[in-house]
């Protein structure tokens, strides 16, 4: 009877050990988290009238460009797509469709306006660490970089 107790307590921590918190696709490293992108530069000068206002969130395959609105009342707009990292290219895409029925407005699903990207878009990654992200647009009518950090 005490072996049985030792086998049933053994196979109750194994499940329990087994059924932690896991990261869909796997472990997406230093991407994941929240970053605060500090600056915007068009053809290398500042566009003034960003005003850091807009955060980064990487989970899994998940974008989700926050926008805090002016209002007092930490108010937000989200902007959702999907990211993938390959041969240091950032490629983002907010090409999503709204699922009928529900409330979520389709400019959910479309980048900042003030960073002039398209609704898919390839981003040369200029630097990428732990702590810093830069990445550059080439757009048709200016080259835009993107100087973020990680909070």
């Amino acid at each position: 009877m005490r072996t049985l107790k030792f086998i049933a307590a053994g196979l109750v921590a194994a499940c329990a050990l087994s059924s932690g918190c896991t990261c869909n696709n796997g472990d997406i490293g230093n991407w994941f988290g929240t970053w605060h992108l500090e600056k915007i530069q068009a053809e290398g000068k500042d566009v003034s009238d960003y005003q850091g206002n807009i955060f980064w969130q990487f989970q899994s395959d998940v974008i989700n460009m926050t926008e805090l609105t002016p209002g007092g009342y930490h108010e937000r707009a989200n902007h959702w797509g999907t990211w993938k990292e390959q041969n240091n290219t950032l490629s983002l895409n907010f090409n999503h469709p709204v699922n009928p029925g529900t409330t979520t407005p389709s400019s959910s699903f479309e980048p900042p306006l003030i960073l002039h990207l398209p609704l898919e878009a390839d981003l040369a990654i200029d630097k990428f660490s732990s702590s810093r992200l830069i990445v550059t647009y080439n757009a048709a009518d200016a080259t835009y970089k993107y100087i973020l950090k990680k909070q």
